[in-house]
């Protein structure tokens, strides 16, 4: 991504924290309707797929997938609010690895940013292990919990690609 697509990536994770922090209901309610439009749009959009091309059994198997997960949602809330966490969870896990690995590859290259990276790494985990060794009943707290992620993530993010289109800026003027 370039850099001034991930300061707009950032900037929009600041913002779904921040709506997190303070809108949750109306945020997760938002997302569950959303979830429910978009696994049924892509569920018919493989059945007519399959209606217009080869007629893989894969498209039926997909659309079927996706229609049910669908209905899964929107049958049972209290059991898409209950798992939520977990995958947030498991997002801020594999992007803890991630900056694990990076902060690796910078310390083995010795190239600059490496405590930042250990830094980021380090708090991603400690997300991880609130948001999946501890489940939450309470939505408040795991809203509080993944909002105060998705800021520190999005401002991270921001930041980082501020950097580089400010060093990008003085580079093309000398």
């Amino acid at each position: 991504l370039s850099s001034a697509s991930s300061f707009l990536t950032g900037l929009f994770f600041i913002l779904i924290g921040i709506l997190l922090l303070s809108e949750y209901t109306s945020f997760w309610l938002l997302v569950w309707v959303l979830l429910i439009v978009a696994f049924l749009w892509m569920g018919f959009n493989e059945l007519i797929l399959y209606r217009r091309t080869q007629r893989q059994k894969t498209q039926l198997l997909k659309a079927a997938l996706l229609i049910g997960l669908a209905v899964i949602i929107a049958g049972w809330p209290k059991l898409f609010f209950r798992f939520l966490h977990i995958v947030i969870g498991w997002w801020a896990l594999f992007s803890g690895i991630i900056q694990f690995l990076c902060f690796h590859v910078c310390r083995r290259d010795c190239t600059r940013g490496t405590y930042i990276t250990f830094l980021k790494g380090t708090i991603d985990l400690i997300f991880a292990a609130m948001l999946i060794l501890r489940p939450f009943n309470k939505l408040w707290i795991v809203s509080s919990l993944a909002g105060a992620y998705l800021i520190f993530y999005g401002a991270i993010t921001a930041l980082e690609a501020l950097k580089d289109l400010l060093s990008q800026n003085l580079s093309i003027r000398i």
